[in-house]
């Protein structure tokens, strides 16, 4: 565990933040991708036409992202309540 307020503790919350939002932005564009190029229907036309159709991929994805994002929030939010509130990130990061 960090010490609340160190450059080290902001770093590693940070980089744990980025490490999901990238995360989130490869899930939304896999959907994306897959609703555009229709995948898997394309593939196998009329397999596809009820169940697990891009359509409903994208939508899982999305879901996928949001519970990423979530995570993220609360993450950031964990390490707000643990400084204490508002602090001069600048010189924790400087040190």
């Amino acid at each position: 565990m960090c010490v609340s307020g160190s450059r080290q503790c902001v770093c590693q919350v940070v980089d744990d933040v980025c490490v999901k939002s990238a995360c989130l932005v490869c899930v939304m564009q896999g959907g994306a991708t897959l609703y555009a190029l229709r995948i898997p229907e394309k593939m196998h036309p009329g397999k596809f036409d009820m169940w697990l159709n891009s359509h409903q991929l994208f939508h899982l994805c999305i879901v996928v992202a949001a519970a990423i994002h979530y995570k993220a929030v609360m993450q950031l939010l964990a390490w707000r309540d643990a400084c204490g509130g508002c602090m001069d990130i600048n010189s924790a990061i400087l040190g």
